[in-house]
């Protein structure tokens, strides 16, 4: 992957690093699969800042009809909520609710 390192962090005690595999995909590309660990929150939160509001939401993989499943409702209606915000609002307009809101 480019841009990729290479952890150097011990994985701590009780870290399954039993689950952790390398796999070919169908490309050809070897990539590194383990369970998630704390030293990878930054990393995951700046991933996850880069996905639009669409791209972030994924299916509930036990969902077995998502028309109907209650769960899947809920949540596309908070992400829907939270996409009209989001899209809509920028930083400063943010930070001057946030100001209001604290009394500052």
């Amino acid at each position: 992957m480019p841009g990729a390192t290479p952890l150097t962090t011990p994985a701590g005690p009780g870290y399954p690093e039993e689950l952790a595999q390398d796999v070919t995909l169908a490309d050809g590309a070897r990539i590194h699969l383990r369970p998630i660990r704390p030293d990878d929150q930054e990393s995951l939160i700046s991933f996850h800042d880069r996905l639009s509001s669409q791209t972030a939401y994924q299916r509930c993989s036990d969902c077995k009809n998502e028309a109907v499943c209650g769960v899947h409702l809920a949540m596309k209606e908070v992400r829907d909520a939270t996409a009209r915000i989001l899209d809509h609002t920028s930083l400063a307009t943010l930070q001057r609710k946030v100001r209001r809101a604290s009394g500052a």
